[in-house]
């Protein structure tokens, strides 16, 4: 059986490999094709960004409540956020409210109404910015911040709510040609319910499993697309031999006079694009607005890149890959995009290893632990409940013994700490570790 299911996968990888080869050819030909006018090559430009927009910022996560429970619901044989934004594309937002601010104990009750389905995000997005997933009405406020999207499921109901869980903030609107049957038909074809609840910790609100999970391990096709398209698309240089290439450090470096300059590390394959003499910028929308362009030259459908999180202070715009609504994390950061704004210019830094095709897989679902257990074993090691930032299920990006164009997504509890994400289980081995003295 094992032999079967591994020629199996040997077969699709030649297959996939011969058809992203010929995929390449045609973009490079239509790449060629597109310089030779100036409007062709404006409507390519114009391509990439609409498709940055409609899929970088989809919400990731879709919980669906009846009067007494929630469910964190996805669709294994389609994309339900991207279904929930087709059946939105005829709505309209009007009669925006003033922020209402709200205690803890009221905000959660509120994000708990019953016959609900709500749409979270990782990080704040700005109205703006969500208006091409919900158009606003001409006149409707659309300067505020949230995370998360609430819709009542009940014919009676056509208000539309939004959270914010930095400052505990709640916003109402009037949703017009709203039809709560068309959303019930969607949920109608999700296949995984996951129990969940919302908890406050501290200031953060976490999603927390009060039951023992299943999850499905997956395996994807991993690709690594020439250098030269790199350079093709984020150069966007006329003249090839403008570009100057050099090896240096393990690293090639190519630069397109003191304008840009492109680092790809034959290490860990990372990339590094730095473009100078740009300004930085301030302002979720400006940041969010200047990160989807940044990302859009290097954006594919295939790679379910999502917005992830933002550092305004900072300037920093993460993307990561999700797979069935849940992040995935992987060695040398594999799995994310970045995208940092300073006086100096803005800095794009990525992986060539992009998740491409999933293979199929006859390994058995994992199970996994309620929340607090995990949480209860990370005290019980000596990591103090206060340092724990955030705790999330997650995919860990691990190589597969077979194939170097394979990568085995193993499904497990992520938990940040100083700003850095860990598989829970790396954490209890390094501090089990420290008490052994090892």
């Amino acid at each position: 059986m094992k032999r079967s299911n591994l020629l199996l996968r040997l077969a699709l990888i030649a297959v996939v490999t011969i058809s992203l080869f010929l995929t390449w050819k045609i973009w490079t030909g239509n790449a060629q094709y597109q310089q030779a006018t100036k409007s062709t090559d404006t409507e390519q430009i114009d391509s990439d960004t609409t498709r940055a927009e409609q899929e970088l910022y989809l919400p990731t996560q879709i919980i669906v409540r009846n009067n007494t429970a929630s469910w964190q619901v996805y669709n294994t044989h389609d994309n339900l956020p991207e279904d929930l934004h087709n059946c939105a594309e005829t709505w309209s937002i009007s009669q925006v409210s003033r922020a209402q601010n709200l205690s803890a104990d009221t905000y959660l009750a509120k994000l708990n109404m019953p016959n609900s389905l709500t749409m979270n995000y990782t990080a704040n997005i700005n109205s703006t910015i969500f208006a091409r997933i919900i158009p606003f009405a001409r006149h409707a406020k659309r300067d505020f911040q949230f995370n998360r999207v609430q819709l009542s499921l009940t014919d009676k109901d056509e208000q539309i709510n939004f959270f914010n869980d930095n400052d505990k903030t709640m916003y109402t609107a009037k949703l017009q040609k709203y039809h709560p049957q068309s959303v019930i038909n969607l949920l109608k074809q999700v296949d995984i319910k996951i129990p969940m609840m919302q908890k406050w910790h501290g200031d953060e609100l976490w999603t927390e499993y009060p039951q023992k999970i299943q999850l499905q391990p997956y395996a994807y096709l991993i690709t690594q697309q020439m250098q030269t398209q790199y350079v093709s698309s984020l150069f966007n240089s006329k003249n090839p031999n403008d570009v100057d290439a050099r090896e240096a450090d393990n690293s090639t470096v190519y630069t397109l006079g003191t304008s840009k300059r492109l680092t790809l590390s034959h290490q860990n394959g990372l990339l590094v694009f730095n473009k100078f003499n740009t300004s930085s910028t301030h302002g979720l929308q400006n940041l969010l607005t200047r990160g989807e362009h940044s990302v859009a030259p290097i954006a594919n459908p295939l790679t379910n890149l999502r917005y992830f999180a933002v550092d305004e202070q900072r300037h920093t715009v993460d993307y990561r890959c999700f797979v069935e609504g849940f992040p995935v994390f992987a060695p040398a950061n594999r799995s994310l995009v970045q995208v940092t704004f300073s006086n100096s210019g803005e800095q794009l830094t990525f992986s060539n290893n992009v998740l491409q095709v999933p293979l199929p897989t006859q390994k058995n679902v994992v199970d996994l632990p309620t929340t607090a257990t995990v949480l209860a074993k990370l005290q019980q090691v000596g990591v103090d409940a206060k340092q724990i930032q955030n705790i999330v299920l997650g995919y860990q990006w691990q190589n597969d013994d077979t194939s170097n164009q394979v990568v085995n997504l193993h499904p497990t509890y992520y938990v940040q700490i100083n700003e850095t994400w860990q598989a829970y289980q790396t954490i209890l081995n390094k501090q089990m570790a420290n008490e052994a003295g090892y």
